[in-house]
C-alpha cells in the first residue's frame, strides 16, 4: 500500500492571528490578505484578500476563534532558458528543470518575453501555493 508523502499544501490557523500581508485560502483560493478587520456589531473578523494567481478579490467573516486554512506560499527563482508557443523553460541553481509553466498574461508576460529576446539572461521567480504555481516576476542578470 503506498501512501500519499507530498507536504500538505495548506495549515490551520486561529483567524484571530491573521495579518494583513499574510495568505489565507478564502472561497477555496490561495490569497494575500489586504484587510483584516474585526467588526465592533457582531465580533467576527472580516477577511479580504487577492488571489495570487488571479488577482480576483475574495471576501469572508468568520469568528475570531474559527480555523481558517493558509496556504504554504513557496517562492523559487529559475532562470529562463526558452520561451516556445507561451510554455516556459527554465532552470534553477539546484539544476532541475522546468517546463510546463505559461508565460504570464498581460503587461508581466509581454515585458518578459522583450527582456528575453533583448538578452536571454532573466531570472523569473515561481510562486507556488495549494497545488498551483504561476511565474510572479522577473529580473534582468547581469554579464
Amino acid at each position: 500500500m503506498k501512501g500519499d508523502h507530498r507536504a500538505p499544501s495548506t495549515f490551520p490557523v486561529q483567524c484571530s492571528t491573521l495579518q494583513i500581508n499574510g495568505y489565507a485560502m478564502i472561497k477555496k483560493r490561495p490569497c494575500k490578505l489586504s484587510e483584516v478587520s474585526a467588526s465592533e456589531t457582531d465580533g467576527k473578523v472580516h477577511l479580504v484578500g487577492t488571489d495570487i494567481f488571479t488577482n480576483k478579490k475574495y471576501e469572508d467573516s468568520l469568528q475570531p476563534s474559527d480555523n481558517i486554512e493558509v496556504p504554504m506560499v513557496k517562492l523559487n527563482d529559475y532562470q529562463l532558458l526558452d520561451i516556445e508557443d507561451n510554455l516556459c523553460s527554465m532552470i534553477s541553481q539546484m539544476r532541475s528543470v522546468k517546463s510546463n509553466l505559461r508565460l504570464p498574461e498581460g503587461e508581466l508576460g509581454t515585458k518578459i518575453a522583450t527582456e528575453f529576446e533583448k538578452s536571454k539572461k532573466i531570472i523569473v521567480t515561481v510562486i507556488s501555493a495549494a497545488g498551483e504555481e504561476a511565474i510572479s516576476d522577473f529580473k534582468i542578470i547581469d554579464g
